[in-house]
């Protein structure tokens, strides 16, 4: 096995092929076996044919299992909606969260009776029971889908599993600790016994605040990583790593890092080696002691003979386009394959796209091409 979740009244366990075991309470179908009979040994959740789960999460009465396509799949009690199907009907055997436009989840969290995914992109997303303001959407209505959380930040880099919570925790910018929900004994850590509706900053020390990290094609087969700090506790060094489909990550290199610092810090790291197509980067910041935490996720594509496309998805309809002749005119096609922007290379060989709305889009510049999505 390689991983395991425990639930209230049930366990799950990972196997390397990708496939489930379950075992202990199954009255609301929590072992995903197509039965309600409890079960003192493990039995297979039954997937469908050809899913490959790569992370298992227990709630209360339910299973999430996050698929190697960044989908995901639930089981078991479904009274507020904490399948994610847009449903409230109990299901003995995984049924496919609805999934949100363009995301890919790459991290999972499973809660009393409510999930949290974290996606590619960085984005929270919440779904199910909502009572005390879990799920961080500015309101205590339950969420039959996942929807993101209200604050639209995209440096979200891990929420945290808690079966019987009626509260969620999630790590944020900068290592920091965010909370959302009940506070009835101050488990938000916020300094109040105030439940909270909003994912807000608990009041832990930070080891290192990051603020800031860059992904930026260099030349062909080569990206720049830069990031920085404001102040470092005890910090022993960055882990730089990649990953070319958002779940399976290499480590490329590290960086050594301040130690102790109340100054400013600014890093870099060349990747010279990166393959052509969509690249994923994030850092991992190891302290002295052992403990690790992630910063978001950045994306850019990378085409042949340089061309590169950042950030890739792009929010706030603005992207750069890379790699290309110096005054080279640049087109961005709609799916019709329609002209919806122009936008004229520098010096450098760069071209800044604006004003896209959502959708998926073709950026040429002469010959030359790439998808771009905006979210």
């Amino acid at each position: 096995m390689v991983q395991l979740a425990a639930g209230r009244y049930h366990s799950l366990a990972l196997a390397a092929d990708g496939t489930v075991y379950a075992w202990g309470l199954n009255t609301y179908g929590a072992l995903g076996n197509n039965s309600t009979t409890n079960s003192t040994t493990p039995v297979a959740v039954s997937l469908p044919v050809g899913v490959h789960i790569v992370q298992v999460a227990a709630g209360a009465y339910h299973g999430l299992a996050l698929a190697d396509d960044g989908t995901v799949y639930a089981w078991g009690d479904n009274y507020y909606g904490a399948l994610g199907n847009n449903s409230t009907t109990q299901s003995t055997t995984p049924v496919a969260v609805t999934m949100p436009a363009g995301v890919r989840f790459v991290q999972l969290a499973a809660e009393n009776r409510h999930g949290l995914a974290l996606a590619a992109d960085g984005r929270l997303f919440t779904w199910g029971y909502n009572n005390s303001g879990q799920l961080g959407t500015g309101t205590i209505t339950d969420s039959l889908v996942p929807v993101a959380e209200a604050s639209g930040t995209v440096a979200w880099t891990g929420p945290a599993a808690g079966p019987v919570a009626n509260h969620s925790l999630v790590l944020g910018p900068g290592a920091a600790v965010y909370s959302a929900g009940l506070n009835q004994y101050g488990q938000l850590g916020d300094g109040t016994t105030t439940n909270s509706p909003l994912f807000m900053r608990n009041l832990a020390p930070l080891p290192v605040q990051l603020v800031s990290f860059t992904a930026q094609a260099a030349g062909p087969a080569a990206v720049r990583l830069a990031w920085a700090t404001a102040s470092e506790v005890h910090s022993a060094y960055f882990a730089i790593e990649r990953s070319l489909d958002g779940t399976t990550w290499q480590e490329l290199g590290r960086v050594a890092a301040a130690g102790s610092s109340a100054s400013p810090r600014q890093y870099a790291y060349p990747d010279q080696a990166a393959p052509a197509g969509v690249l994923y980067y994030r850092l991992r910041q190891v302290d002295q002691d052992g403990t690790a935490a992630y910063s978001p996720v950045q994306t850019l594509t990378l085409g042949a003979g340089g061309l590169a496309l950042y950030p890739n998805p792009a929010r706030g309809g603005a992207a750069t386009f890379s790699g290309i002749a110096p005054g080279a005119a640049v087109r961005v096609l709609d799916a019709l394959g329609r002209v919806t922007a122009t936008a004229t290379a520098d010096a450098t060989g760069t071209a800044h796209l604006t004003g896209l709305a959502p959708g998926l889009y073709v950026v040429q510049a002469g010959a030359s091409s790439l998808h771009l999505a905006v979210e």
